[in-house]
C-alpha cells in the first residue's frame, strides 16, 4: 500500500489527492500522513467537490477522530461543502447505526470551527441526519451540543419524525424526552414570568396615604432558538457598499447545471429558493471576470418586475464564493419548439412584450444585454418574464447613454462578444460599433420563434431577416401583420433602422391581436 502511496506522490498533486482521499476513506492515517507530508492539499475537491475530510467522515472506515484530527491539523476546511451541499459534519452524523467514532469526530469538527447548527438545501439539520440514521450516540451528543429536536426542516419534519420513520425506538425515545424536557423548561419560564408580570408589586404606607411601587418584572431570557433568531434578524441583508451576505445565510444544495463560465448550484437564502453561481473550475481570471460583472450589473439596476433578483455576493468558509439570484426553474429556450406546448398563444404573446419590456427598462438605464435569447428568458410558475445572465453586458456611460437617444452606436469593440450566433445582431457579427440596437435585433428574433413557435437546430446559422420575409409558403407570412412588421423592422440589417426598445413596447401594446398564432403540430 505505501508503495502506492510513493508511487502517487511521484506522479504529481492530480494523483496525490486522489491518493489522499482515498487512503482517508479506507481509514489509514500512516498514509494519509505520509502524503500530507508530500504536500497532498487535504482541500483538494474531486468531481463531486468531496475533499479528503468529506471522504474520511463519510465512511465507517474514515471516520476516525486520529485521522480527521490530522487532516485538520494539515489545514483541512472544516465546513467545506460538496457539489450536493454537504459538510463533513452532514456525512458524519448520517453513518448508520449506533457508530461510536462519530461523537469524537463531531467533537473535532466543532472545535475547528465546523458550524453545529448547519443545515442543508431542504432544512435539515444535524440532529436530524443522525435521528434518521439511527446513530444513538451522536444524537445524545448533539443534544447535549444544544441542538433542538423540534427544529422541523422545510417540510415541517422534526428529528423526531425521521426517527419514527426510520423504526428506531431508542432514538425516538431519546429525541421524545428532549423534546418533553424542553417543553417543562419553557412552560416553566412562562409561568415565572406571568407571575413576576401580574404580581410584583410592594407596598408600603406612609400616615394614611398608601403609595404603590410596581416592581419591573425581568424579561424572561430567550431559549437557544429564539437568540439566535434574534442574532439573525437582519444581519443576511447584503452589505449596502459590497453586496456580500453572510455566509451562514445562504444554504448550498445540489448541482443544477454548467455553463459557458459558471457553474449554478441549488441553495436557500433566508427561506426562500434561490440559484447560487460561482465561477467554472479552473476558475480563469476570465470566468470570475464574467461573473463579477454581472454581479456588479444587477448590483447598479433598481429592481425590476422584468429582472431576475440579485440577493448578493456569498463567500462559502471553504473560499468558494458565487452570486445569489431567485430562482426560477423554466426557460423560455427549455419549453420553445415543443409541439404540445402548454402556452397558448396569449402568453406566448405576453411573454415576447414583457421581454420587451424588460430590454426597454435596461436600456433606460445604460444596460445593452448582448446576449438576449430565449435560454436567457426565466418563467415565473405564472408565466411572467424575468431576463437573466449579464455576463456579457456592457454598462454605456453617461455621454454613451445620450448618444443611444439619438440611435448613435459608440461602443467600439476590441473583438466579437461571445455569445450565440442566431441571435447576434450584424453590427455584432461583424465586430463594428454598437448598441442597444443590438438587444433589439436579438428580441425580433425571439419573437419570431416566439410567433412560429418553431426553434432552429442550428444557433450557429445567423437569422436571415430577408429570407423569412421573402418566403411566400414561411411562418412570417401567416402571423398578424402588424407583428410581422414590427419583427421586420427589428431585424432590419442597418441599426439605425430599427426601432428602439421603447417603440417596441409602444407598438406591442397598439396591435389588436394581442395573440400569436398557434403553433403547427407536425402529423
Amino acid at each position: 500500500m505505501m508503495g502506492m502511496v510513493r508511487h502517487s506522490i511521484e506522479l504529481g498533486s492530480t494523483h496525490s489527492g486522489l491518493m489522499l482521499r482515498t487512503m482517508a476513506a479506507e481509514g489509514h492515517p500512516t498514509a494519509v500522513a505520509t502524503l500530507l507530508a508530500a504536500g497532498a492539499h487535504p482541500d483538494r475537491p474531486e468531481v463531486s467537490g468531496d475533499t479528503a475530510l468529506h471522504s474520511a467522515c463519510g465512511s465507517p472506515c474514515g471516520c476516525r477522530v486520529e485521522l480527521v484530527a490530522a487532516l485538520l491539523e494539515a489545514g483541512a476546511t472544516a465546513d467545506a461543502r460538496n457539489y450536493a451541499g454537504r459538510t463533513p459534519s452532514m456525512l458524519a452524523a448520517s453513518l448508520p447505526g449506533p457508530h461510536e467514532p462519530t461523537v469524537a469526530v463531531l467533537r473535532a469538527l466543532d472545535r475547528a470551527g465546523a458550524d453545529m447548527q448547519v443545515v442543508d438545501a431542504k432544512g435539515r439539520g444535524l440532529l436530524a441526519m443522525a435521528a434518521a440514521a439511527g446513530n444513538l450516540p451522536a444524537v445524545n451528543w448533539l443534544l447535549r451540543r444544544g441542538l433542538d429536536p423540534s427544529l422541523p426542516d422545510a417540510d415541517g419534519r422534526t428529528p423526531l419524525d425521521y426517527a419514527r420513520a426510520h423504526s428506531d425506538g431508542a432514538v425516538a425515545s431519546a429525541l421524545e424526552a428532549a423534546v418533553g424536557e424542553r417543553s417543562r423548561k419553557r412552560a416553566a419560564v412562562a409561568a415565572v414570568t406571568a407571575v413576576a408580570a401580574g404580581a410584583s408589586t410592594a407596598t408600603s404606607h406612609a400616615g394614611s396615604t398608601t403609595t404603590t411601587t410596581i416592581i419591573p418584572a425581568s424579561a424572561a431570557a430567550p431559549s437557544g432558538s429564539q437568540a439566535e433568531a434574534r442574532a439573525d434578524s437582519g444581519a443576511c441583508s447584503p452589505h449596502p457598499a459590497s453586496g456580500e451576505l453572510p455566509a451562514r445565510c445562504v444554504v448550498w444544495g445540489e448541482k443544477l447545471g454548467v455553463g459557458g463560465f459558471a457553474v449554478v448550484f441549488a441553495g436557500r437564502c433566508q427561506g426562500r429558493s434561490v440559484v447560487i453561481k460561482t465561477p467554472l473550475l479552473p476558475a480563469s481570471p476570465a470566468r470570475v471576470h464574467a461573473l463579477r460583472s454581472e454581479h456588479a450589473v444587477l448590483r447598479a439596476l433598481p429592481r425590476h418586475e422584468r429582472v431576475v433578483g440579485l440577493e448578493g455576493w456569498v463567500t462559502r468558509g471553504d473560499g468558494a464564493h458565487g452570486m445569489v439570484i431567485s430562482r426560477h426553474d423554466r426557460s423560455l429556450g427549455s419549453m420553445l419548439g415543443r409541439p404540445r406546448t402548454p402556452l397558448s398563444a396569449a402568453e406566448r404573446f405576453a411573454i415576447a412584450q414583457q421581454a420587451a419590456e424588460g430590454l426597454a427598462f435596461l436600456h433606460s438605464h445604460g444596460v445593452v444585454h448582448l446576449d438576449f435569447r430565449p435560454d436567457n428568458i426565466l418563467l415565473t410558475d405564472d408565466m411572467h418574464v424575468k431576463i437573466c445572465d449579464f455576463g456579457n453586458s456592457v454598462v454605456l456611460s453617461e455621454a454613451q447613454a445620450q448618444a443611444q437617444a439619438q440611435a448613435l452606436a459608440l461602443v467600439v469593440p476590441d473583438e466579437r462578444p461571445s455569445g450565440v450566433i442566431r441571435y447576434m445582431a450584424p453590427e455584432l457579427r461583424a465586430v463594428q460599433p454598437y448598441g442597444t440596437k443590438a438587444d433589439v435585433w436579438a428580441w425580433g428574433v425571439t419573437a419570431f420563434e416566439l410567433a412560429t413557435w418553431r426553434r432552429p437546430s442550428l444557433e450557429f446559422v445567423p437569422f436571415d431577416a430577408a429570407k423569412e420575409a421573402a418566403d411566400p409558403a414561411g411562418p412570417m407570412r401567416a402571423l398578424d401583420p402588424g407583428l410581422a412588421d414590427l419583427i421586420a423592422a427589428c431585424t432590419a440589417e442597418d441599426p439605425d433602422e430599427r426601432p428602439s426598445m421603447e417603440q417596441v413596447v409602444e407598438r406591442m401594446g397598439a396591435l389588436q391581436l394581442k395573440e400569436c398564432p398557434r403553433p403547427v403540430v407536425a402529423a
